[in-house]
């Protein structure tokens, strides 16, 4: 049988779908075997662990490069069903891995993420206003406003990455783990009480401009 051609287009489908299957099944923590079990029961379709494997083998000189090139559709729609995600996502059409439509939309709109999507939906009334208020500022205070947010996650970062892994048991890890917490805390200190003032004095002037305005 003569081997099959496939165009450039055909290929990055096929690797975008190898590398997001593997994405969707690790962030769930689902070894090959384990997702095998899950689509069988709540998709009502039998892969193999082999199959799946094969599925996300990227490296084009394998035998087993081109197996997802000639997967049954019922899988694909399985894949997306399970997961939850799109069929384009797992084709590597579109980022947003949801199928809701108004996200889609909302994402396209603002060029966020459907998880900052979904996690804006989540929250509480009185969070929602507050970042309302947050996203209604003049974009040069907006700005400032997130400069602070970003130096406050900088020094979480600095404060916990840095030991990630480290034995601070250690006398000489310790010291210089507690001298390193304690500059972090005094930034992040300085970088909160900063951010919080910031959006109180922007509040009141953004409240006084629109009294003006009436």
């Amino acid at each position: 049988m003569a081997k099959l051609e496939y165009n450039d287009k055909q290929i990055a489908m096929k690797n975008a779908f190898s590398i997001r299957l593997k994405k969707c099944r690790t962030d769930r923590g689902l070894s090959h075997e384990k997702l095998a079990k899950e689509l069988q029961e709540k998709q009502n379709v039998s892969i193999s662990k082999l199959t799946l494997i094969n599925y996300e083998d990227c490296d084009k000189f394998s035998q087993k490069y081109e197996s997802a090139l000639g997967m049954n559709i019922a899988y694909l729609w399985a894949f997306a069903k399970y997961f939850d995600v799109s069929v384009d996502y797992l084709l590597g059409e579109t980022d947003e891995q949801t199928i809701d439509d108004n996200i889609k939309i909302a994402c396209e709109t603002t060029g966020l993420s459907d998880v900052a999507i979904e996690n804006t939906k989540r929250l509480p009334i009185q969070k929602l206003a507050a970042l309302d208020l947050l996203l209604s500022f003049h974009p040069v205070r907006f700005e400032k406003i997130l400069d602070c947010i970003a130096r406050y996650i900088y020094f979480i970062v600095q404060r916990y990455d840095k030991f990630n892994g480290v034995d601070i048991k250690k006398s000489k890890d310790r010291a210089e783990y507690n001298e390193l917490t304690q500059k972090a805390d005094v930034e992040l200190f300085r970088a909160s009480t900063g951010l919080v003032e910031l959006v109180t004095r922007m509040g009141k002037k953004e409240r006084a401009g629109n009294g003006n305005n009436k």
